[in-house]
């Protein structure tokens, strides 16, 4: 299986897993490829780690989550899998420049 194909199978699965944290060691080897060499290939094919990509689409979704619902952030952040309110308000405000309550705020629909 072309590389480039199995990258693509394993961002598939990561969207398909963005609620959770995920293991980027089985999922690699879940597709008979190294860890190191999946690393290299997804990094060279999507500009970004795995972690980051991962942590991306989780972040992404929380935005989507902070605007169209009333969900308390905590709630979200448990969600989507975040180890606690505080990793993830920390996360979301290292890719954000601003916390999720900020964000909400800053985006609501009133």
């Amino acid at each position: 299986k072309p590389i480039a194909k199995v990258i693509e199978s394993i961002r598939f699965e990561m969207r398909q897993k963005m609620d959770e944290e995920i293991n980027l060691k089985e999922l690699a080897e879940k597709h008979n490829v190294s860890y190191s060499f999946f690393r290299k290939m997804f990094k060279k094919y999507t500009g970004v780690s795995p972690g980051q990509y991962h942590l991306q689409l989780r972040i992404t979704r929380a935005k989507e989550l902070l605007i169209s619902s009333d969900k308390s952030i905590k709630e979200i952040s448990y969600e989507l899998g975040f180890q606690s309110i505080f990793y993830f308000s920390n996360m979301f405000k290292k890719k954000e420049g601003t916390t999720p309550s900020g964000f909400r705020n800053k985006n609501s629909m009133e």
